[in-house]
């Protein structure tokens, strides 16, 4: 097997490109391209009709193929999504409409046997980070359309209250994976906020515009990177900051 980062040259051969229209759904976008050694799994998202997509597709990096790893039982957008250890977690959405309390668990091993359970509450766009235990599950829009400031704890058997938060909608979370999660941003929301797995918080004023659907990326140094977004009044930004967390 090869070690070390792969690199796919799209001047000889972009073979994931040519394989696109074989893909099960076709086109998808606002997905999760979530890593598993070396494949790659992409889930949830919106296709160009605005519907849903329910199959989770693997891209494997050793033979540049793509097939469907798993369905889920239902179609739900804007569910929150991310890699709890060896799971793929969809958390709430939008089904029929209306907020989704949702939760589907699949393993990437065996994606045959999901597993199911509900949230404590319903919620739509909100933001999730995980590590390898747990997955936090804050914000959103709740079943009336109004944004939340609650969060949940999500591990492979259970969901339990998390800490409150700032009602956040369209935020960006990432584990810092020194057991920390970090939230920035969501509608007209200008703090980014530290929550520790104790459920400790501490929030910090961002001084750029306050934005939605930006991109937050954590650095090989703990830093995080966050690109874009929309703004309140600007529409689309191009600004570019890192925030240094504070040492624990």
């Amino acid at each position: 097997m090869q070690e070390g980062p792969l690199v796919l040259d799209p001047a000889a051969s972009f073979a994931l490109g040519a394989m696109a229209p074989n893909s099960a759904i076709g086109p998808r976008s606002r997905h999760a391209a979530l890593p598993f050694g070396r494949t790659i799994i992409l889930a949830g998202g919106v296709t160009p009709e605005m519907t849903a997509p329910t199959q989770l597709e693997e891209i494997d990096l050793e033979t540049n193929r793509i097939s469907v790893k798993s369905t889920l039982p239902d179609a739900r957008l804007d569910a929150a999504v991310a890699a709890l250890g060896d799971l793929v977690v969809f958390a709430g959405g939008t089904e029929g409409g209306l907020a989704s309390d949702k939760v589907d668990l699949l393993p990437v091993a065996n994606p045959g046997l999901p597993r199911h359970r509900s949230l404590l509450h319903a919620r739509t766009r909100a933001a999730v980070a995980a590590n390898a235990t747990r997955a936090l599950v804050a914000g959103g829009l709740d079943a009336t359309g109004s944004a939340m400031g609650t969060t949940e704890w999500l591990t492979a058997s259970d969901t339990t209250a998390g800490p409150e938060l700032a009602p956040r909608v369209g935020a960006c979370a990432l584990s810092l994976g020194d057991g920390r999660f970090w939230l920035m941003g969501g509608a007209t929301n200008s703090t980014a906020e530290l929550v520790t797995e104790e459920g400790l918080v501490s929030t910090f004023d961002f001084p750029g515009e306050a934005r939605v659907d930006h991109a937050c990326t954590l650095l090989s140094d703990g830093n995080v990177l966050i690109t874009g977004g929309l703004g309140a009044t600007s529409g689309p930004l191009a600004d570019v900051w890192v925030f240094a967390p504070p040492e624990r």
